[in-house]
């Protein structure tokens, strides 16, 4: 990520110019998944969700209250981010 990232939403397009088949509801694609990783240490669990038909937004999981929820990432979420931290994406969507 760099020495001195800045880090907003992370969002990446679908390739090939196609589209994602439908609108999902809910916005959480299950067949995608994705982890933060934080060099030497376990993986932060994230979740994509469908942002528009062309983009895909990956999400942290916040569990600090009462129940886990999905936050945008940020320079600090998951954690601050630093070189040689990494995010996994993997999973599949259905274009047209």
């Amino acid at each position: 990520m760099g020495t001195s990232p800045t880090i907003g939403a992370i969002k990446l397009t679908v390739p090939f110019s196609q589209v994602i088949a439908g609108s999902p509801t809910p916005q959480l694609l299950p067949s995608m998944q994705c982890n933060f990783i934080k060099l030497l240490s376990q993986p932060y669990v994230g979740q994509v969700l469908y942002s528009t038909s062309t983009l895909i937004e990956l999400r942290a999981v916040n569990t600090a209250g009462t129940y886990a929820q999905t936050t945008t990432t940020t320079s600090a979420i998951p954690f601050t981010w630093a070189q040689y931290d990494t995010i996994e994406v993997s999973g599949f969507v259905q274009v047209t």
